[in-house]
């Protein structure tokens, strides 16, 4: 007489069993989820809520309460920038984009100016200035796809996410397209120092242009 195989549940396992398939079910879900991602299926979402250089951001500021803190906004007299008296004397080479930045007042951490200037295809540099003092405290970054600052914040951003397309967009570009935003570096800065003598930027953190990208 033939017999049939009796069927288990899961419940009926034992605890080593038990452990065991849960285990694999999880390697097996995060394996699709990475191929998903890779892919760029409608999954991608899930790994575009923070990108890991917010998360060093984040701990940053944890760690520097009072220098994390936005500043108040400037609002007393623009002085001239000081050309002569800066060590970054390449900055007087674009004197006039810097001088037309700081005349239209703080854009970045309070009482500081970011100037922005071309110097390529898909190229700006940067200059940062100390409106009320008219000091220059950094001579950079060099960026492909602008800035993400604010006036108020101390924190800097090249090449900010919002200033590249969704995921689905770069799916459809060729190889060379594809090689050329990948190696384009995202890097977040932040205000050190507290007067005109030891103030400057500071990198923190650098991560792919890809990451944190919606689809």
């Amino acid at each position: 007489m033939r017999h049939t195989p009796a069927m288990h549940s899961f419940l009926d396992l034992s605890t080593g069993a038990k452990i065991l398939l849960a285990t694999c079910a999880v390697v097996v879900i995060a394996e699709g989820l990475y191929i998903n991602y890779v892919m760029g299926g409608s999954l991608t979402s899930v790994f575009s809520s923070e990108t890991s250089c917010e998360r060093v951001l984040e701990k940053w500021a944890e760690a520097n309460p009072e220098a994390a803190q936005d500043r108040s906004l400037y609002a007393g007299a623009i002085a001239a920038v000081d050309y002569d008296g800066s060590p970054l004397k390449q900055a007087g080479e674009f004197k006039t984009a810097i001088d037309e930045a700081v005349a239209a007042g703080p854009n970045f951490a309070g009482k500081y100016t970011v100037a922005q200037w071309g110097c390529g295809t898909g190229c700006q540099g940067h200059a940062v200035v100390n409106v009320e003092s008219g000091k220059i405290i950094a001579f950079g970054p060099q960026t492909e796809a602008g800035l993400g600052i604010s006036p108020e914040s101390p924190v800097m951003i090249t090449n900010p996410k919002e200033n590249f397309p969704p995921i689905a967009e770069m799916q459809k570009a060729d190889l060379q397209t594809l090689t050329s935003l990948a190696n384009i570096p995202r890097e977040y800065y932040v205000l050190v120092g507290n007067n005109d003598s030891n103030v400057g930027i500071q990198k923190i953190c650098t991560e792919n242009p890809f990451e944190g990208q919606g689809i």
